[in-house]
């Protein structure tokens, strides 16, 4: 029955592995989103608007909570229940900052004849894209 407890261990079985390796593609894959959104700026000279900064900052979060199990994994060697709830749960608060932001973005752009702000990416603004 402890080993139920989220101090404890868990096992190195094809789900702990599972979750350590969704977890480095997870911190790698919105670390590239972020500086997709830099190159737009400092590459093509498209400054963002503050939502879109708001964005990228809810982005690093939710990278932060992934890296967070795997610096745990790194260094102690052992990734518990709780370490797991702690990475997994900053990234969905973060996540559903964000999700807010693009949303409330999208929102102030979605009336006929409005260009947008920026230019577009394969047919969409970065901030639907988020």
């Amino acid at each position: 029955m402890s080993s139920l407890l989220p101090e404890a261990p868990l096992e190195s079985g094809l789900l702990a592995r599972a979750q350590y390796w969704f977890a480095c593609f997870f911190a790698a894959g919105w670390t590239a989103v972020v500086c997709g959104g830099l190159f737009y700026q400092f590459g093509l000279w498209e400054y963002p608007c503050p939502l879109c900064v708001v964005q990228r900052m809810f982005m690093l979060l939710a990278a932060v909570g992934a890296g967070y199990i795997v610096r745990t994994a790194l260094t102690v060697g052992v990734v518990t229940g709780r370490d797991y709830m702690t990475g997994w749960g900053m990234a969905l608060v973060a996540v559903t900052g964000g999700s807010f932001t693009a949303w409330r973005q999208t929102m102030l752009h979605i009336l006929p004849g409005d260009k947008g702000y920026g230019s577009t990416a394969l047919g969409l603004h970065l901030y639907v894209w988020a």
